[in-house]
């Protein structure tokens, strides 16, 4: 925990100097998913939450920064285990959009209440209903940070006691057989 809260700190601080390189290289997203469950399966299977799992099962290539990209999805998943209670629900679907992929984390959680989702990807903000679980507020300001400078965009929906959901759109990169199709 203290060597997620330091490295955090850190990619902050190269955030706000621009020194955070982006070093893309073409990544299955689909096993990029499944490391990142396999990240998480201790707390998952300590919360005893119910985790549904769709992807496809053609293998889906991106040009990202590998290493940003699960940081990011690591975050989101985290986040969800953690807002979730115990018997709780986590859903990951990705789905291929041709020139996009979406991938969208779901969970029955504590949700995020109306009054604090405009400020839920600033540096620091942790809403009132979270203010008594473990973390910095730091985790979703990377998040959004990462999925622009992947070229990306995140978005949610949350409704407080119900849950929230987190959709990550990529660019995918464009298949040489298909250049021509328009």
């Amino acid at each position: 925990r203290l060597a997620k809260l330091i490295n955090d700190v850190l990619d902050l601080s190269r955030m706000e100097t621009g020194r955070i390189a982006i070093n893309k290289s073409k990544v299955n997203i689909v096993k990029l998913i499944q490391r990142m469950i396999n990240n998480n399966k201790g707390l998952i299977d300590a919360k005893n939450l119910i985790l549904t799992l769709e992807l496809p099962s053609d293998e889906i290539i991106i040009e990202v920064d590998e290493e940003r990209l699960l940081q990011a999805l690591d975050s989101l998943m985290d986040n969800s285990i953690k807002f979730t209670k115990e018997g709780g629900r986590i859903k990951v679907l990705l789905n291929n959009l041709y020139r996009e992929v979406e991938i969208i984390i779901t969970d029955t959680g504590i949700g995020i209440p109306e009054a604090d989702q405009a400020h839920i990807f600033n540096r620091f903000f942790r809403a009132k209903n979270a203010l008594h679980f473990q973390g910095t507020g730091i985790g979703l300001n990377l998040v959004k940070y990462h999925a622009e400078k992947l070229g990306g965009q995140i978005n949610f929906r949350s409704k407080e006691d119900k849950g929230s959901t987190f959709i990550l759109r990529l660019p995918v990169i464009a298949n040489p057989d298909n250049d021509n199709r328009e």
